[in-house]
């Protein structure tokens, strides 16, 4: 079995992520419209990727996220979980993101909506004691796992299902879109 891309040292993982990330763009362009890549203030600082431009000609700023084990959005929360430091999804100024799991789907998710049911899974393990089970929090909007970080921190990640999503409309488009492999 392959390894994780997970697993591998950072340089791949960032050179994994762009050449998933032209793929994406690749079919979102022929189905949605055009698409300007991110500038380096906003890809670091502001963590855009891009702008898509929509068929009515509203322009969006996106964040593109790909999975290769799993078919449901994983957000960084929190960095840092000691101090609570907001992870790199939680900090996005990305109107939408794009989001493909493993089997192809591509789901197109007002930013807004996934940050809702992060705090909406915050708020439930809050409730619940705010402990962590083997490292991980199930609750109704999702789950969040404690892990350890490139900086040998702990983060916190959660795992949404982008299905309530995907019967919507951004802009005229449909937020679930098959890619075809």
């Amino acid at each position: 079995m392959a390894a994780s891309v997970r697993d591998k040292p950072m340089h791949e993982r960032l050179a994994y992520g762009k050449a998933a990330e032209k793929e994406i763009i690749q079919h979102i362009e022929k189905m949605v419209g055009p698409f300007k890549w991110a500038e380096e203030f906003a890809d670091c600082v502001e963590k855009i990727d891009g702008w898509l431009q929509f068929p009515n000609g509203t322009e969006l700023s996106v964040q593109i996220k790909s999975r290769q084990t799993g078919d449901d959005i994983a957000v960084e929360v929190w960095r840092d979980f000691e101090t609570e430091t907001e992870g790199r999804d939680m900090k996005t100024k990305a109107d939408i993101y794009i989001v493909r799991s493993r089997c192809g789907k591509i789901f197109l998710i007002y930013s807004r909506d996934i940050k809702d049911k992060v705090f909406a899974l915050i708020e439930e393990w809050d409730a619940s004691g705010s402990q962590f089970d083997s490292g991980w929090f199930k609750g109704t909007h999702g789950s969040l796992k404690l892990e350890r970080g490139d900086n040998s921190r702990f983060k916190v990640v959660a795992f949404i299902s982008p299905v309530p999503f995907g019967n919507r409309f951004i802009e005229g488009i449909p937020a679930r879109i098959i890619m075809k492999q």
